[in-house]
């Protein structure tokens, strides 16, 4: 992450980027899910704390996937606002 003091093309990440940060997202919110309590279920209950996603990466469809890669493809508007980017390494 750098200072958005330059002209950059907006920044998107890769394919594989995307999808290793989705991942990495997807095992922040269980790991938050379990210290406050959630348990697994078949069914959601927000009451009783169940929630049928608290299942490995592989084992999401499609659709709750795409809850983890929203907030990864918002990193780069997110850093825009507070005027900084992400530099690859290459760029640096």
């Amino acid at each position: 992450i750098g200072p958005a003091d330059s002209p950059a093309p907006p920044f998107e990440f890769t394919e594989e980027e995307g999808l290793k940060l989705a991942k990495l997202e997807h095992g922040r919110w269980n790991l938050d899910r379990i210290r406050d309590g959630w348990r697994y279920a078949e069914e959601k209950d927000e009451d009783a704390k169940l929630t049928p996603f608290l299942v490995p990466w592989h084992e999401l469809s499609e659709r709750v996937q795409s809850y983890d890669f929203d907030p990864v493809r918002e990193i780069p508007d997110l850093l825009a606002r507070v005027n900084l980017r992400i530099v690859r390494k290459d760029e640096s």
